[in-house]
């Protein structure tokens, strides 16, 4: 259970690093890129998502450790109130494990719905990006390609092919429109968004045992 309170160990930002601490420094022009990574998914997830009605259930798996569970989340909640628009938010790792098979399901199902809309954000970064940043977090270890690539693959042309409707989505500026689209659609709708693996997945706080393994795993990845 989560406490309040410092964490043990002294904090740092990121951010706000020294300069000429050695190798293991954050060079001004590394946070510059840092931040504009950071901004660019924070427009497309943050400024352009509609807002949310206090009260709207939401169901998470972050403290199962559940991957490829939002889908079929959203198919249960869509058959318990298929008067209500469902929402889902993936990663493309999880998408290719089971959303594209219940996407399947969406488009056998939809047009018995009083409400069609059901609107899918993949998150798309060919990176299993969650475990490529705890990896590098919790233990010092370079993202390993080998386990952490995840195939390139047509979201929203998939959804084309199913009789949904699909939206690709490249940079920020478009999201805005792609969500309207969406929520005004006759039928389910896929919002393939191309986002960067390179944003970290991190608070800007942490102790500096764990920064300095994410810095140490940077390193070694760069000089590969």
């Amino acid at each position: 259970m989560a406490r309040r309170g410092r964490a043990p160990g002294r904090r740092r930002d990121l951010r706000r690093q020294p300069r000429g601490r050695g190798a293991g420094t954050v060079g001004p022009s590394a946070r510059r890129r840092a931040r504009r990574r950071r901004h660019r998914i924070v427009d497309l997830l943050v400024c352009a998502t509609p807002p949310v009605a206090a009260g709207v259930p939401a169901h998470l798996s972050g403290y199962l450790a559940s991957m490829g569970c939002a889908l079929p989340y959203g198919v249960a909640a869509k058959l318990d109130a298929p008067q209500r628009p469902v929402v889902a938010l993936v990663g493309d790792g999880a998408m290719q494990m089971s959303g594209l098979l219940e996407l399947v399901t969406i488009a056998d199902r939809w047009r018995s719905w009083q409400d069609p809309r059901f609107v899918v954000l993949v998150l798309h970064n060919a990176d299993l990006t969650e475990v490529s940043w705890e990896q590098r977090e919790m233990e010092g270890n370079p993202r390993f390609a080998p386990s952490q690539d995840v195939p390139r693959f047509p979201y929203a042309g998939y959804a084309e092919l199913l009789g949904l409707r699909g939206i690709r989505v490249t940079s920020s500026q478009e999201a805005d429109d792609a969500w309207a689209t969406a929520f005004s659609a006759d039928r389910p709708t896929v919002i393939e968004a191309v986002v960067d693996a390179a944003t970290p997945l991190l608070p800007p706080l942490m102790p500096d045992s764990k920064a300095d393994k994410v810095r140490a795993a940077l390193e070694q990845e760069a000089r590969t």
